[in-house]
């Protein structure tokens, strides 16, 4: 369990590793990507995210990278000792998926900067905890920052031993339909699986992680196709659970509606986590594909850089469509829920 004592032990981890790279690296090393935050940067936000909270905010480590890199979570919760519901927000299992960061770390903003000020903020606090982890691989982070964001586009997306992370946990069942996208044991492929399920320590803390806690929803970010995906769902009483929550969702977007893309029947697992979190733990996890390809493609076709097809320039225009998004999907599962997990015979045979 990510507990005080472990929380402390390991996130003086992370001060020693931050403190390495300050010393390593100059302001030439660093290259920037439009506005986006550098590794360091991202993690000087958080710091700076629980200093501006009074309190409400714990940060820690859930372990490490391949490359040593710290894995952050922080935990944004009232202080009362309470122990509410509790909701997860995970960005940038795929490394080159910068947006995804900036719009978890948008919502916990909005949480700290809402509360005792927005009545709607106010209520989701008193009856809700939320779990950040805002970059689940920080060596891809790292590398596409390194190489300026350039092609190819999946080996940044990876983490350092090649691995498609969203594609490196378990199967609950058997894969029908051959998908090349859905995971491949050809270590060239852009979609890698990885030797085995947890074969990276990312996916394993991961799992770890989830294990300890008791979700019951979960907004896992990535880019860029404007979509909302479910996992695959074990009988149409899922499937109409998730869309009621991908309406609540879309409810709350302020200027583009993404589509949920959810089949009943032609489907597979993926070896993604919303699978993992379904039927291992009864979470309502949803893949949230942000920004859209016709106002990233201009910026691309400017540059031919790879990195701006999958991240929007301005991203705080998607910051600001997605984060009270995210909140009302997290509090219509609240209420389809009771803010438990799903119990075993909901979530469908393995």
């Amino acid at each position: 369990m990510l507990n005080g004592k472990r929380f402390l032990v390991m996130s003086f981890v992370a001060l020693i590793f931050a403190a390495f790279v300050s010393i390593a690296s100059t302001a030439a090393d660093v290259p920037v990507l439009g506005d986006y935050p550098s590794i360091d940067e991202m993690y000087e936000e958080i710091d700076t995210l629980a200093a501006k909270s009074d309190g409400m905010v714990t940060t820690g480590v859930y372990g490490t990278s391949v490359e040593g890199r710290p894995l952050m979570a922080f935990r944004l919760a009232r202080r009362d000792g309470k122990e509410r519901p509790e909701a997860l927000l995970a960005a940038n299992i795929h490394g080159n998926e910068y947006i995804a960061n900036r719009v978890a770390m948008g919502v916990a903003h909005r949480l700290i900067d809402g509360d005792g000020k927005d009545e709607w903020i106010t209520s989701l606090l008193d009856k809700i905890d939320f779990w950040f982890l805002p970059c689940v691989n920080p060596d891809g982070y790292a590398k596409t920052m390194e190489m300026r964001g350039a092609e190819p586009w999946w080996v940044q997306r990876k983490n350092a031993h090649g691995v498609d992370l969203n594609r490196n946990f378990p199967l609950p069942g058997k894969r029908w339909i051959g998908l090349h996208w859905a995971g491949s044991p050809d270590p060239e492929h852009k979609n890698y699986r990885g030797p085995e399920p947890y074969s990276e320590p990312e996916t394993r803390a991961v799992g770890e992680f989830v294990k300890d806690r008791r979700f019951f929803v979960a907004m896992d970010y990535h880019s860029w196709g404007g979509l909302l995906i479910p996992p695959k769902c074990p009988d149409h009483k899922c499937v109409a659970m998730y869309k009621k929550i991908c309406k609540a969702y879309n409810s709350k977007q302020k200027y583009e509606k993404y589509t949920r893309r959810q089949f009943r029947l032609l489907d597979t697992y993926t070896g993604e986590m919303e699978d993992m979190l379904l039927y291992e733990h009864g979470v309502i996890g949803i893949c949230i594909e942000m920004g859209m390809t016709k106002y990233n493609k201009p910026e691309y076709e400017k540059t031919e850089n790879m990195f701006w097809l999958f991240n929007p320039v301005d991203w705080r225009k998607w910051v600001e469509n997605d984060r009270d998004a995210s909140l009302a999907a997290i509090e219509k599962a609240y209420e389809l829920t009771g803010g438990e997990p799903l119990p075993p015979e909901r979530r469908g045979k393995k």
